[in-house]
């Protein structure tokens, strides 16, 4: 809907141009449309429609009506009141309120008087107001309506009039037409350049090469900007990566378990490892640490919290984190020696005043920081 009377012609422009935009009838569904702007033009005219144009209409009566409801409709209340007034006059006798017919009410709400259009004397113009430079355009418009909607035929009017009001009255303050308002002063009377058209056409002469400015402005800092505009780099995927890569002279080289899996033995989730200690079952796995001599927990019925104590691990224990890990820094559990030597008076047969369970050595990693999960 328009916000106003100003906004009223070129709303309707704008609906014109939808309206024969959305026909396969082009010209004539534009003249159709155009029926409503027509002087002798009556609501109940508008009613009546052409059996080729009855879609056309419902999907202006459609695109109108979606403005009467919700937020916009707070907005022009008043103007959809009387909308919803015609509708319900319309659904009484039978008959649709038509999209013509709403397009002439909104017309006829905004309209400015009787003559159905803003008209304006000759003391209109002696009250505009230049706005500045940077309005140059705005006031070429304004004053051009204006001209175009005088009470009086506008052949009336004397040029020398317009000529007087517009230099004395608007553009004398302006820096842009200032050699334009000289090369005026210093002509004759008699002179072409002394006269109202020269004033007209050079503020259009100004207007326009001050937006092609703009324009070239504008196209010169998009360039810039692109061309300063850094080109993406592509990523660069390392076809080696450390787990892949050979192992260092010294070093035995890690074994990376199958499914990849969290370090459930430690109590650490791992993002590459599947195998949980804790969604195996009791008697399918087994103490990690035992296999390598390592278990420091309680035995009860051949096994602690974590698994029976089993001399070797069973398939799915190998491809745990844990287990890797121990493989790594101990080596094979078949083939590991604990570091006690000779006899000893304790349970272990080492020697010494140590007693109790030998601690587990420092593992390197996570499974050194967390427990083993029970089971």
């Amino acid at each position: 809907m328009p916000r106003g009377s100003a906004d009223l012609k070129a709303w309707s422009n704008a609906v014109c141009d939808n309206v024969m935009a959305c026909s396969s009838e082009g010209d004539a569904a534009y003249a159709w449309i155009l029926c409503v702007k027509d002087e002798n033009a009556t609501f109940t005219d508008m009613g009546q429609c052409e059996r080729r144009f009855i879609q056309l209409d419902a999907k202006l009566r459609t695109a109108l009506t979606k403005f009467t409801v919700g937020e916009s409709a707070n907005r022009h209340r008043e103007l959809v009141d009387e909308i919803n007034k015609a509708a319900e006059i319309a659904e009484k006798a039978k008959v649709p309120l038509r999209g013509r017919q709403i397009f002439f009410m909104v017309r006829q709400f905004y309209q400015i008087d009787a003559d159905r259009q803003i008209q304006f004397d000759l003391n209109d113009l002696t009250k505009i107001e230049y706005p500045g430079d940077a309005l140059m355009h705005k006031f070429l418009t304004n004053w051009d309506n204006m001209l175009s909607n005088m009470k009086v035929d506008r052949k009336l009017i004397p040029d020398e009039y317009l000529a007087t009001q517009l230099v004395e009255e608007a553009i004398r303050k302006s820096e842009k037409l200032r050699t334009y308002i000289e090369h005026y002063d210093r002509q004759q009377k008699s002179h072409p350049d002394h006269t109202y058209a020269f004033l007209h056409d050079n503020i259009r002469k100004v207007v326009i090469e001050e937006r092609q400015r703009k324009n070239k402005e504008q196209l010169m800092v998009e360039h810039a900007s692109a061309r300063k505009k850094p080109t993406a780099t592509p990523a660069v995927h390392n076809a080696t990566s450390s787990a892949d890569a050979p192992a260092k002279p010294g070093r035995r080289e890690r074994r990376k378990p199958e499914g990849g899996g969290n370090g459930s033995d430690s109590g650490k989730s791992d993002a590459s490892t599947t195998v949980r200690l804790s969604s195996i079952e009791y008697k399918d796995r087994c103490c990690i640490r035992h296999l390598w001599k390592k278990c420091t927990e309680d035995v009860e019925n051949g096994g602690c919290k974590f698994g029976p104590h089993l001399k070797k691990a069973p398939e799915i224990i190998t491809q745990h984190s844990l287990y890797a890990r121990m493989l790594t820094e101990h080596g094979p559990p078949d083939k590991f020696k604990p570091d006690g030597k000779g006899k000893g008076k304790g349970k272990d047969g080492g020697k010494g005043k140590r007693k109790g369970k030998e601690a587990a050595p420092a593992i390197i990693g996570d499974a050194a920081a967390d427990p083993q999960p029970a089971p």
